[in-house]
């Protein structure tokens, strides 16, 4: 990866910590969510294919987490994000992964999903 799309990624990376680390109504809940917030925020440090890789299994592990019913809609809108972005890290020039996982995670739905899970984690979990 050259200079530019590493910087990109790095970008990308800092623009989509996504999941607090946190608990909430179940332990499972809480790793998925400690575990996908590491490997989404290596963004920047990753090749293309590390990012595909680190998104695509970020994105396997929130499908398997029940989330508090109090976020379970906007947790499963999170969860369709780092899916999709998974899927645009496999796709595509690395300029063009970029820029469709960069707009995925600067989309409003996603910013007020991602808004509502860190409020959630705020208020009831323990630190």
């Amino acid at each position: 990866m050259n200079l530019p799309q590493r910087t990109a990624a790095a970008l990308l990376g800092c623009a989509v910590l996504l999941v607090p680390a946190a608990c909430s109504s179940g332990d499972d809940f809480c790793d998925v969510a400690t575990d996908a917030r590491t490997a989404i925020s290596a963004t920047g440090d990753q090749t293309m294919e590390e990012a595909a890789t680190a998104w695509t299994e970020a994105g396997e592990q929130m499908e398997s987490a029940d989330a508090p019913e109090e976020i379970a809609d906007a947790w499963d809108t999170m969860t369709a994000t780092v899916v999709q972005v998974g899927e645009y890290f496999t796709s595509g020039t690395d300029q063009q992964k970029v820029s469709d996982a960069t707009e995925a995670v600067l989309a409003d739905e996603f910013m007020t999903a991602r808004t509502a899970v860190y409020d959630y984690v705020d208020k009831t979990c323990e630190s």
